[in-house]
């Protein structure tokens, strides 16, 4: 596995606040998409009150939901309707949407340069892939996204700025919110003028980052990714009932109408890529299947080049700092080096499969302390250095579990034990 790179992600826009309806970001929006109007209730023809269903999928946007379901003595926004749709139906007023039908227009479905095509097809072709995602520590949103936050401080949450940014009319504000505009659901079709009713997918949903490499990230990366909203690719808004659908489902487990499969199977690739998440194989089998119905416009340019994140790790993975001999087979864990003085040991990986040492354990020579390794990934050619002691500090390389001294300066030997407590490597310590 290449070494990570490790650089901070660039701090957030200024946070001074603006007031309320200062228009964010607008430099590169249509000039009908950055008009923002408040109407009075006289002069609107059709007052809207959707409902909004329950929320049981963690993937879906809890803040559609909570202001779908705002409290009845609450003044109902305004909706505007575009005059080239068909009348909303009346036969339900919990009904939200506009059913776009078999002919829908969906952003997935788009011309597509061969240069876009062949980098992507290429991209599958070099990527780290594994037979199945697997997490050693448990998915939590929290650590991701607790609601939607204001990036740029101007009142508007991250949330509203995705809505006024796609939608296809100029939309209603109501103070730092949206009230209404219009946004076409890209799974189905589905038309949505209330903005309490349509929800803000994470494309690649938050758990499946997770299974594919976020849960290594520090804190600040993830809730980076799950606001990354200056990424178009990033997010998508759309209807609950497809949110719920897609979940935190990959490719291989769910998928848009096949002629939208082109530009999905692209936005996925383009996500996974900036952001470095792996695949599973199925996933890729999947990926590719889909961009085999890509049809390309010579009379496209191509699309601009992903710009890579290089997401922070906490240091729970290792990254190869000198090439290390592998052979085919399973993975090959054993401890080459043990040193008292510098309080360090470290684990190699050489053989050639990637290994999550959960159950694994890390001891001194009278087990007096030890570490369970459940954090720790390995691929094939990794090493990393687990640090101990007062003035050791971490790095993407090392692996900081203990404040105290643990190797006896009078000699001391290094023991690695499988999850079924069998001796996997053993090692003498340097004085």
């Amino acid at each position: 596995m290449a070494a990570q790179d490790v650089s901070s992600i660039p701090p957030p826009p200024s946070s001074a606040s603006s007031p309320p309806g200062a228009a964010p970001r607008s430099a590169k929006r249509p000039w009908w998409k950055k008009k923002r109007f408040i109407l009075p209730a006289a002069t609107i023809g059709l007052v809207a009150a959707f409902g909004g269903g329950g929320n049981a999928d963690p993937e879906v946007d809890e803040t559609a939901t909570a202001e779908s379901s705002s409290s009845s003595t609450e003044a109902s926004p305004t909706t505007t309707t575009s005059s080239t749709l068909p009348p909303t139906t009346t036969e339900s007023s919990a009904s939200p949407a506009i059913e776009g039908g078999e002919d829908f227009e969906s952003a997935f479905v788009r011309p597509v340069s061969e240069a876009e095509l062949s980098t992507a097809l290429e991209t599958l072709a070099l990527t780290e892939v594994v037979e199945e995602h697997q997490a050693p520590v448990p998915y939590r949103r929290v650590e991701y996204a607790d609601g939607w936050g204001d990036t740029d401080g101007d009142c508007e949450s991250d949330r509203h700025e995705i809505l006024i940014a796609r939608s296809e009319v100029a939309v209603v504000m109501d103070g730092c919110n949206v009230a209404t505009g219009q946004w076409t659901d890209p799974y189905d079709g589905a038309v949505y003028t209330d903005a309490r009713t349509i929800t803000i997918d994470h494309f690649v949903p938050l758990a499946a980052a997770h299974r594919a490499g976020a849960w290594a990230w520090d804190s600040e990366t993830k809730r980076a990714f799950a606001a990354d909203i200056n990424f178009e690719a990033s997010h998508v808004p759309a209807g609950q009932a497809t949110n719920e659908e897609k979940g935190d489902k990959g490719p291989d487990e769910w998928r848009p109408e096949q002629g939208a499969w082109c530009g999905y199977a692209l936005n996925w690739v383009a996500v996974k890529t900036r952001w470095g998440l792996n695949y599973e194989t199925d996933e890729v089998a999947a990926l590719n299947e889909m961009l085999a119905t890509c049809e390309t416009d010579p009379g496209v340019s191509p699309a601009s080049t992903v710009a890579p994140v290089n997401p922070a790790t906490s240091t729970t993975t290792s990254t190869t700092t000198t090439s290390v001999a592998t052979t085919e087979g399973d993975a090959v864990i054993t401890i080459t080096h043990c040193e008292v003085r510098g309080e360090t040991v470290e684990l190699v990986n050489s053989g050639g499969e990637p290994l999550t040492l959960r159950g694994w354990v890390l001891h001194d020579e009278n087990r007096n302390h030890e570490t369970t390794l459940d954090r720790i990934q390995l691929w094939p050619g990794d090493r990393i250095v687990m640090l101990s002691g007062e003035d050791t500090l971490d790095t993407p390389e090392t692996f900081r579990w203990s404040d105290g001294f643990v190797w006896n300066n009078d000699g001391d030997e290094a023991f690695l034990l499988r999850p079924n407590g069998t001796v996997a490597s053993s090692r003498r310590c340097a004085g």
